[in-house]
């Protein structure tokens, strides 16, 4: 459904916000349809952002506990555990990542926003497209939608922020750095080479197909 096709009018303040995140909506070509596939596509993005956040404080935060207790006293013990846990965590559900967490004191605080998060992400991966689906045939339905999505992009934003500030300050309180932008920046790089690598080596495998 083309923009023309109905009359254009920037009437809120969230469709003016979403807009000037995304100009080319205000574009009068723009189809809205096809924007709520790519707006859903960064509505999932955003829930994987907060898995991969939550990977780490269960990773950080248990490691942390064990050497509190005494269960880790050397370098290697740090770096068995770190790789121990990290095993565990990319096999929990994402509620049992949730649940996971939860049970470190500095991080229960966070307990209700995750759980509505999590239910927000089985919405939208299981039920999004077929419950909500009547909405893409008209120009107020597809607004409807994207301005909704903008709003649970929103929340993601703002819990992943606020785990993030907590992440740090834990990792502080034991003396130890997290990753900083600038290490990050070139692990990304070296992630990024290897799939590059192997595009050109003809060896890259999607992970779906891997066995």
């Amino acid at each position: 459904m083309r923009c023309e096709e109905r009359e254009f009018n920037v009437n809120n303040e969230l469709r003016a916000s979403l807009i000037r995140e995304f100009p080319e909506l205000g574009d009068p070509e723009a189809y809205l349809e096809k924007e709520i596939y790519a707006h859903f596509g960064a509505v999932m993005f955003k829930f994987a952002l907060i898995e991969h956040s939550l990977i780490n404080i269960f990773i950080f935060a248990s490691s942390i506990r064990d050497t509190k207790i005494g269960k880790i006293k050397t370098k290697s013990d740090w770096e068995e555990s770190i790789d121990c846990y990290f095993e565990i965590a990319k096999s929990k559900t994402f509620g049992n990542l949730i649940n996971g967490v939860v049970i470190f004191k500095r991080f229960v605080k966070f307990k209700e926003n995750l759980l509505n998060i999590k239910k927000k992400r089985n919405y939208f991966a299981h039920h999004f497209f077929r419950e909500d689906a009547a909405y893409f045939s008209s120009a107020d339905g597809c607004w409807f939608l994207l301005e909704g999505m903008h709003v649970v992009r929103g929340e993601i934003d703002d819990i992943e922020t606020r785990l993030g500030i907590e992440f740090q300050a834990m990792m502080s309180s034991v003396s130890m750095p997290a990753m900083s932008d600038a290490h990050f920046q070139e692990e990304l790089e070296k992630y990024r080479e290897e799939a590059q690598s192997a595009l050109r080596a003809g060896t890259a495998v999607v992970g779906w197909e891997k066995p």
